[in-house]
């Protein structure tokens, strides 16, 4: 009687901005108790991926493009989906994948993807206000520079002068 293979849950970290590549029956230490042959990734997110072990592009709940193939081979890259997150934040992104042995028999794991936010730079365009020397001027650089802070937990911005002395 062939006994499937098996394997233990799957957990990984990134941050917002760092892809990774990763060996998924590796990471899941893996192995076949009878010994019979080698256990292959079969499927990732009930995506069948091809026998001639070509690479798979697949979209995961989160909206992120991994590549994956039955060697167990794994791309993740954050790809901008978490950029909301604010420095010391963290998010979560997880998916299922299926390893079988060479009779077929499988086991379905887990895994989890630890995100933690950094601090991405605000996006503003340049902004200036002309002034009378004796007059002065007011406005509101928000308005003027179209600033934005991506992080969504982020209160505030620091605005910088740098003023001509003529």
């Amino acid at each position: 009687v062939n006994d499937g293979p098996i394997a233990d849950d799957v957990s990984l970290f990134t941050d917002e901005d760092t892809d990774f590549s990763i060996n998924l029956i590796d990471e899941s230490s893996a192995f076949d108790p009878d010994a019979t042959g080698p256990i292959e990734m079969s499927s990732l997110e009930g995506v069948f991926l091809p026998l001639n072990f070509d690479d798979a592009f697949i979209t995961l709940s989160s909206g992120v493009v991994v590549q994956a193939n039955r060697a167990g081979d794994f791309v993740y890259d954050p790809s901008g989906f978490f950029d909301e997150l604010s420095e010391g934040d963290f998010a979560f992104d997880s998916f299922t994948f299926e390893l079988v042995d060479d009779f077929g028999d499988g086991i379905s794991v887990n895994a989890e993807i630890e995100i933690e936010g950094v601090n991405d730079a605000v996006e503003a365009d340049d902004a200036s206000i002309a002034a009378d020397e004796d007059i002065g001027a007011s406005d509101d650089l928000l308005d003027l520079s179209n600033a934005f802070d991506v992080d969504q937990n982020d209160d505030c911005l620091l605005y910088t002068s740098d003023a001509a002395d003529e």
